[in-house]
């Protein structure tokens, strides 16, 4: 079974010009994988900032979650 997707919010920093924006995608509830998608939908063109749900309720502890996601293997443990 798939999790569901929901509507994620990527901020991004075109790389030509400099110029932000948001961007809007489609995935999983998962920090790991919004990052992902992130970076296949705007990677090529953006430099990926933050990736954050766009419900308000989901956002609880997010970052933090994200920053763990982020965290190389050997130091999630430590």
């Amino acid at each position: 079974m798939t999790a569901p997707h929901i509507t994620m919010i990527a901020r991004l920093i075109h790389r030509d010009t400099g110029a932000a924006y948001h961007g809007e995608f489609e995935a999983p509830l998962d920090p790991a994988e919004a990052l992902i998608r992130a970076h296949e939908k705007y990677g090529a063109t953006h430099r990926i900032v933050t990736v954050y749900p766009e419900a308000q309720h989901l956002r609880v502890d997010w970052h933090e979650k994200l920053a763990a996601a982020m965290m190389p293997l050997e130091g999630r443990n430590a």
